[in-house]
């Protein structure tokens, strides 16, 4: 998932690692964790059948086609400025059931541009092998300092380019192949060009820690190797909008200092993703996500977590950088306007909790505060609740790509939010962050 949101203004540990397998074990037992079909993609092939029957011609090798893809900024967003993010899916390119990914994402402010490629679908029994490289030109990383106690009044600009290579192997098990096994490596090497204060004395306001984040990242353009792998268990009944099912991820990867001045550090995470039709036309979504990292005092801020936009409502770009942090939201949506199925549009409402944590077994609280600022003295730290409004556009012509426009309230203040939901290729990555 790769969303572009608007701003406010315009292994493993043995305690934790046990920790996130119980959850992902409590969370198979869960009510609504039973068969359905087996999950699809836009870019899916078809199943494999039993062989033609004597005296007829085997079936047709698919033809290569060709699907438009709609990438954020689709005209503007505050992040990204005025612009226009296409593509294109290319089906069947050199076999039956393989697909390229291509970006190309102008805009005023910064450019995205990336081509990935795959061999067959992941949803399904059997292997999958997948690639691509990504390139982020004069982008704008926003740093608000580490932990929950960050602000908005210590926001700093980061200029960067990024260059990003990944790689990932998976197979899924038994005859659905719901279960899903993957293994990965994601190089990445973040280009910082300068730092700039966009509140006044930000920099100077900023904790001790979050100044040694900062600091190294302005010392040698962080570069790191991350390698790791998830097990995933997927019952959906599409991965595009489904109306039933459940995802649930755990995982966990090292990150490898290749140039900086860091020490490498682990990242574990859990997720569930539970989808309910409560009605016809009403369908529920209830998610929840824990992470939990070894990130030491130094790490570079973009390698740290994330904690924003791209995960829920109620935050702005990049608004927290920890090393742990917690997420969860029940959405429901429901049709509003169908145009024969070529352009669609659903009413949205979500409610979400979350926080940000320096270690998530600490300091999590399931107590709540309307604070714009927590106090960061290594005690509990409680949840901030958000809620949002909002309208999904979904289209026939384009398969993959979700438009939403979004009004959201939390303690930050109320905002709009523009951002696109790109369901392709790249989905069944592992749940990180580092952009």
């Amino acid at each position: 998932m790769r969303t572009s949101p608007a701003r406010r203004h315009a292994p493993l540990a043995a305690p934790r690692a046990a920790a996130a397998a119980l959850l992902l074990a409590a969370l198979l037992a869960a009510p609504g964790a039973r068969a359905q079909d087996a999950p699809s993609s836009p870019s899916s092939p078809p199943m494999e059948t039993e062989g033609p029957i004597d005296g007829e011609a085997p079936p047709a090798e698919p033809e290569r086609s060709v699907s438009p893809v709609l990438f954020s900024p689709v005209f503007w967003s505050p992040s990204a400025g005025f612009g226009f993010g296409f593509g294109a899916n290319v089906s069947n390119l050199a076999r039956p059931g393989d697909a390229l990914l291509i970006e190309v994402s102008p805009a005023t402010k910064r450019g995205q541009y990336g081509a990935w490629y795959q061999t067959r679908s992941p949803y399904g029994p059997g292997a999958s092998l997948f690639g691509g490289a990504f390139y982020e030109a004069d982008g704008q990383y926003t740093y608000f300092g580490v932990g929950p106690g960050s602000s908005e009044d210590t926001e700093v600009s980061l200029d960067r380019r990024l260059f990003e290579v990944e790689a990932r192997a998976s197979y899924g098990l038994g005859e659905s192949g719901r279960l899903r096994a993957q293994a990965w490596t994601r190089w990445q090497r973040h280009d910082i060009r300068r730092a700039r204060d966009l509140q006044s004395g930000a920099r100077a306001a900023l904790d001790a820690r979050s100044e040694a984040a900062l600091a190294a990242t302005l010392d040698g353009d962080p570069t790191a190797l991350g390698v790791g792998g998830d097990l995933s268990y997927d019952t959906r009944s599409n991965v595009y909008n489904p109306v039933s099912g459940v995802l649930l991820q755990a995982g966990s990867f090292q990150q490898i200092r290749t140039a900086g001045t860091f020490e490498g550090f682990n990242q574990r995470h859990a997720s569930a993703s539970v989808f309910l039709p409560i009605s016809e036309e009403t369908i529920v979504n209830a998610r929840l996500i824990v992470v939990d990292s070894d990130a030491p005092e130094g790490t570079p801020v973009v390698l740290l977590p994330l904690l924003d936009s791209d995960i829920g409502p109620g935050m702005g770009r990049h608004r927290f950088t920890a090393p742990d942090y917690v997420f969860a939201s029940v959405e429901a949506r429901r049709p509003v306007f169908d145009a024969f199925g070529f352009v669609a549009m659903d009413g949205v409402a979500t409610v979400a909790v979350f926080s940000a944590y320096d270690d998530v077994w600490k300091q999590f609280s399931p107590t709540f505060t309307a604070e714009k600022t927590v106090t960061d003295d290594g005690g509990r730290v409680p949840l901030r609740p958000a809620a949002a409004l909002g309208l999904r556009f979904h289209s026939g012509f384009l398969e993959s790509t979700l438009l939403n426009l979004t009004l959201h309230g939390s303690a930050d203040g109320i905002g709009i939010a523009t951002f696109g939901i790109t369901t392709d290729l790249r989905a069944p990555r592992p749940l990180l962050r580092g952009r």
